[in-house]
């Protein structure tokens, strides 16, 4: 645990008021000053505790610039070895990263990032990690008719390939990655799932690799639910409690567990997930998080023909226990007509809670972006609940979440602004109360 150093004067009371006490062996005593343990600090960086810290409820944290023009889409987070928050994003042709230094402002990690010289190039939705390795991005690349996958860690401020895994995917083949995935393992290992098939109107079948080093481990091949006329797209692999889940789309969500004595993938308890009697196919955009205990927890949207709601659930060991009634910003109908959540993303956060993302369409279609709190008692919004970085039913798109050190979760996502260009907003949120 790190120590961070505090003026005493206007402290004191509020060090009691919080349990903090001073350090009587330390040698601000003797200039002023006070010292106190900061609680989520590891590598250095002076990080001051909430019961000090004025701000509250949603942080706007601002928009990266972006390094090259056009729009800015899929921006997901992760953080730094030191925790500064870190999100990746798609521009034009580019990945591009950028990192919250000093908790001030975003500096750029590296330059823009493809792994194809080709004109025609586009990226899609990156997702950064750190591992072992340090910080690394992966994202599915479109160029000259087919898709492939982009891998690179950084070192010393530049981007470079890993050994025998800067590309992933058959050449030549049609590589489909609604939004890339990747985990990391105890070791450190980044494990990568993505979609693929040789023949655009061919079956399509999962992949699963880890790379570590100059190590690239093949974790799961072909993987699908069913034998023919296959479509199994928009894998989701997380880990937790030393155990690996992966949750995919196949006429409904589908979800499998590693079996480490075999190497294959065996289909978990519930999948595929109906509820509420609804057909299969009725449920949709899996997420999925892995508590510490390696409990899996998974979210998806589900359709009974009139209304459109998000299910969050927990495996307790012998059943899937829902968490509250399903979700819905909006509930019910509004103006006779549905509203349209489109689950985009569900983190942990300990053992019986997680944070989930949404965007919810309502009658006058102006969609928004939603951060819940799900526990086993149910969910709730987190602060106003819509969020918007421009007032007046501005749309947002792809929220995407991180939780930090300290437990406070982030949220990343696109909005145009007046001039119709999207640009990324990354928010924090320090606690109640929170006022728009």
């Amino acid at each position: 645990m790190r120590r961070c150093v505090l003026v005493v004067s206007g402290l004191v009371s509020a060090c009691a008021a919080a349990g903090v006490a001073p350090d009587g062996g330390g040698s601000g005593d003797n200039d002023g000053q006070m010292v106190v343990d900061a609680a989520r600090d590891n590598d250095g960086q002076i990080i001051m505790p909430d019961a000090f810290d004025p701000r509250k409820g949603w942080v706007d944290l601002g928009s990266p610039p972006a390094a090259t023009s056009g729009d800015v889409s899929s921006p997901k987070l992760t953080f730094a070895a030191n925790g500064d928050p870190v999100v990746a994003y798609s521009a034009n042709q580019y990945v591009q990263v950028h990192r919250y230094a000093n908790d001030s402002s975003w500096m750029a990690v590296g330059s823009p990032l493809r792994h194809s010289t080709a004109s025609n190039v586009v990226t899609y939705d990156p997702t950064p990690v750190l591992t072992a390795d340090g910080l690394s991005v992966v994202w599915p690349e479109w160029s000259n008719g087919a898709m492939s996958s982009g891998v690179r860690r950084e070192q010393n401020g530049s981007w470079v390939a890993p050994p025998g895994a800067g590309v992933l995917g058959t050449p030549g083949a049609y590589c489909f990655l609604p939004h890339s995935t990747a985990a990391v393992d105890a070791d450190g290992a980044m494990w990568i799932a993505y979609s693929e098939t040789t023949d655009l109107n061919g079956q399509m079948r999962i992949n699963v690799v880890s790379v570590l080093g100059s190590n690239v481990s093949v974790r799961g091949q072909s993987i699908a639910a069913t034998t023919s006329n296959t479509n199994a797209i928009g894998p989701d692999v997380e880990i937790g409690g030393n155990s690996v889940f992966m949750t995919w789309h196949e006429n409904g969500v589908r979800l499998a567990k590693r079996n480490t004595t075999t190497g294959g993938w065996d289909a978990f308890a519930g999948s595929p997930f109906t509820v509420a009697g609804r057909a299969v196919s009725s449920q949709a955009n899996g997420h999925l998080a892995v508590d510490p205990m390696g409990r899996p927890i998974i979210a998806f949207t589900s359709s009974n023909g009139t209304e459109n709601g998000i299910y969050v659930g927990r495996y307790d060991g012998a059943a899937w226990n829902y968490w509250g009634e399903m979700v819905q910003a909006t509930p019910g109908t509004v103006a006779n007509q549905s509203t349209h959540p489109y689950l985009y993303d569900i983190v942990a956060a300990g053992n019986d809670a997680v944070y989930i993302a949404w965007t919810e369409m309502n009658a006058s279609t102006y969609e928004g972006v939603y951060v819940y709190k799900c526990t086993p008692q149910g969910c709730a919004a987190v602060g106003r609940g819509r969020l918007e970085a421009a007032a007046g039913n501005t749309p947002g798109s792809a929220p995407r979440l991180a939780i930090d050190a300290g437990g406070r979760p982030l949220v990343t996502w696109t909005e145009d602004d007046a001039q119709d260009t999207s640009k990324v907003h990354v928010w924090r949120y320090h606690g109640d109360p929170d006022v728009p």
